[in-house]
């Protein structure tokens, strides 16, 4: 089945654009955060300073709540994505059946 671009109108893929970029945006920032969880890490390595260690164990936990989140996001949004579009799909492909 393949649905081709004529049967979505100009309106409908404006909306699916903008829930793209939204993605895209979601995605820039879970990659910045791996990249932060990176560089923490080499920085905890090079240093054997415990206080220094302890005073950063909070932000080590914001950025995994963050990153949670994110991921989290990303997933709902493009699973409601999805059923969004079965939902437009399934008539079509039962009107080919």
């Amino acid at each position: 089945m393949c649905i081709t671009l004529s049967m979505v109108s100009a309106q409908v893929m404006a909306k699916y654009n903008v829930v793209f970029q939204y993605l895209l945006r979601l995605k820039r920032i879970q990659v910045d955060l791996e990249s932060s969880w990176a560089v923490m890490r080499r920085q905890a390595g090079r240093s054997r300073d415990l206080p220094l260690h302890t005073r950063r164990l909070p932000l080590w936990h914001l950025r995994h709540h963050m990153a949670y989140i994110i991921a989290n996001l990303q997933i709902y949004v493009q699973v409601c994505l999805s059923c969004h579009f079965l939902a437009f799909a399934e008539p079509a492909i039962h009107s080919i059946s």
